[in-house]
Order: structure tokens, then sequence, then C-alpha cells
């Protein structure tokens, strides 16, 4: 049985990060639009808002990656949980605050938003590239793009015609599924098991070479600047989440 043409796009697709000096059509631009209003949602409250950046200034202060500066389309996707409070206004004389609760659904919904723009790209001709640094630096960001308390920014994503190059450039190899997928109960794996794993999916001919590889990545991911500033930048996000309530006294600060 032949494929059909959205389950090839999905192993099929890869990121890229360097486009050509093409402009997204308006149709097709409106039609990735339509596609991300479409997305799953909780309760259908959509707690997720959409800037796109057209500014080169702006764009600057979002990160220092080459793509955000090549891509004619930019999206930068917030988890936004402000209209509800607002709109809950009164309802509830708790005076409960916004919590890890309400980020993590919109942060759910902004992410699914996100994923079905990368799929309706992809289904016209069109790349992509998630940029996670959008998460750093959150006071700096916030400020770039007007945010008020209760939208955090959680992934800016690029989207254009991908150069000849990136376009031939073969599609990262994942790991084997048996890891990743289990039936009824969670499947634990012992740490040589789990070397083994990465060794496979890096195409490494020692295990020794794989170790050597995961001790620098590990370094990067666990004690890089960018992993320890993404932690203090997002906690100091939520923080100020907690200047809005459900509550008609309070009152957000400036």
């Amino acid at each position: 049985m032949e494929e059909n043409r959205a389950y090839q796009n999905l192993m099929q697709r890869k990121s890229a990060r360097d486009f050509l000096d093409k402009e997204v059509e308006p149709e097709k631009k409106e039609k990735i639009f339509a596609a991300l209003m479409a997305a799953p949602t909780t309760e259908n409250m959509m707690m997720f808002s959409v800037i796109e950046v057209s500014d080169r200034d702006i764009r600057d202060k979002l990160s220092r990656q080459p793509a955000i500066r090549k891509a004619p389309l930019v999206l930068v996707f917030c988890a936004d949980y402000r209209r509800w409070t607002r709109l809950f206004d009164g309802l509830s004389a708790s005076g409960r605050r916004p919590q890890l609760g309400e980020y993590q659904l919109a942060l759910i919904d902004a992410v699914l938003a996100a994923q079905n723009a990368v799929v309706a790209a992809e289904s016209l001709g069109l790349s992509s590239v998630y940029l996670g640094d959008i998460m750093e630096h959150s006071e700096d960001r916030a400020a770039a793009l007007g945010l008020p308390c209760g939208v955090t920014p959680v992934v800016t994503l690029c989207i254009g015609y991908a150069t000849q190059a990136q376009l031939e450039r073969q599609p990262t190899r994942r790991y084997e599924q048996r890891y990743l997928i289990s039936e009824n109960a969670y499947q634990d794996y012992s740490r040589e098991e789990l070397e083994s794993m990465v060794q496979h999916r890096l195409g490494h001919e020692s295990l020794e070479q794989t170790q050597e590889w995961l001790r620098k990545f590990a370094k990067r991911c666990v004690d890089g600047k960018g992993a320890l500033e993404r932690t203090r930048s997002i906690e100091s996000a939520l923080s100020s989440w907690g200047e809005i309530s459900f509550d008609t006294d309070s009152k957000e600060k400036d």
C-alpha cells in the first residue's frame, strides 16, 4: 500500500537552518496560521499567543543564531494565561494566582500549535527549524516583544524555503524505538544499555568513543551556560505570573 503524503512529510522532515532569499507567499502563510489555530488545546482555551517577528532589530534581540536572520517567516510561540486570568477575574474568591499547573497547560497548547505549523509548512513545500534560546534571558525577550505578565515565550519557529544543501542533507538518525516506547509500564534501562543506545545512534565503532562524546555532551547539557540560564530564565518568567490573579482585588505590578 502506498504511503500517504502526510505520513511521508512526517518521516522525511528535517530541520533547515539556511534559507533562500524568497518570501513565503501570503496564501501559504495564512494556511500555516489556520493550521496552528486548529491544533489540539485544553478545554478549547487556546492558551497560547503567536508573534510574527519581521523587524530585523527585534530578531537580533531574540537570538544570535543565523537562521533567525535568514528565515522569511519567524514566529514566536508563547504560553499565554493572561487572557484567562482577566476572564476569570471576579469569578473566584480564592485569590489564587496562576502557577505551574497553568503554565504547563499553556506550554502544551503552545507547543502543539507550533508543531501544527511545522507540519503545515512541510506540506506546502517549506522547511523550518525550532530555536530554543528564546527561553533564555526572559527579561530581555519580554522587553523586545512587549510581553506582559502571564505571557512567556516557549519556542521560536523559523520557516522558509531551504537551500538545496539543506534539502539534500540526510535526516538526523534517531534512537531505536524500543528504548522510547514500552507497553503498560515504564521500561528502565541500565547505564550500559543506554550507552549502547547512544552508540548505535551515533554510529560509533567503540564504546569508548561514545563515552567520550557523552562526557562532552553532559558538560554542555548539565553545567553549560545555556542550561543554567534557561532554568534561571524560566523561573524568573514564571514569577511574573504570580503578579496576576483570579481575584478582582489583586493589582498587577508595572
